[in-house]
């Protein structure tokens, strides 16, 4: 599925379709009808200040109210800001565990991620270590999704192909 499908949001596409699509108050009710999309676009919002004051701990409460129901999207977000520590302890080993829940489900910019680390062993304290045949293995499964056609951002799409 190439994707995260908006469930109450009525558009059919990924959270990246959603992200200015609907108000700000549809996005506020539907997060709270527990609608995963809106809870991940919700946490954008926040990080951002996006119609709202810029707040990562509200950003990262939606982030993982949205992961936890199992959206890609959210989950290498919550990935990435644990690894970076923003709004959150940085945690290498929580941050793999959201990145790895987002790779399994064909999420490529975590797959990309995830590459990267077993070339470099980044996530070696996490006991993610280095391993380059998993890392090509990530790389070219992640090759093949974008040829498939999966909504991809551009900029990693470039790293993918070189």
């Amino acid at each position: 599925m190439p994707g995260a499908e908006c469930n109450g949001l009525g558009h059919g596409g990924n959270v990246n379709s959603v992200r200015g699509a609907v108000s700000l108050e549809t996005v506020v009710t539907l997060a709270h009808q527990e609608d995963a999309v809106a809870q991940c676009v919700l946490g954008t919002y926040y990080e951002f200040g996006r119609g709202v004051p810029r707040d990562l701990h509200a950003a990262i409460k939606y982030y993982q109210l949205s992961a936890n129901q199992g959206l890609a999207e959210a989950q290498y977000t919550l990935g990435l800001k644990y690894a970076r520590g923003i709004g959150v302890y940085q945690n290498f080993g929580e941050s793999l565990q959201w990145l790895i829940k987002a790779a399994n489900q064909q999420h490529i910019p975590a797959m990309v991620t995830l590459s990267e680390a077993s070339l470099t062993g980044r996530y070696a304290s996490a006991g993610y270590n280095l391993d380059v045949v998993r890392g090509r293995n990530l790389l070219n499964q992640a090759r093949v999704l974008c040829k498939e056609g999966y909504n991809i951002r551009r900029d990693t799409l470039d790293w993918v192909e070189t």
